[in-house]
């Protein structure tokens, strides 16, 4: 994640979810899972270090 975010120039902060409640609130059906702003944008696997700064410029330009 934090190569992924230099790569692509953000400076955000994050935070790794591991309880059970926090997890079904978000709708995660699969972990692991890329929650961004409260949405699901990514689950059911570990994407590689060359799919997470596509994942997550997508979801940030979805953000605007």
């Amino acid at each position: 994640m934090n190569e992924a975010l230099i790569r692509l120039g953000y400076d955000y902060d994050y935070e790794i979810i591991v309880s059970l409640k926090d997890i079904i609130e978000y709708g995660v059906s699969k972990t692991p899972a890329l929650v961004v702003n409260g949405k699901v944008v990514f689950e059911g696997k570990v994407p590689s270090i060359i799919e997470m700064p596509d994942i997550l410029e997508e979801a940030f330009n979805n953000l605007k």
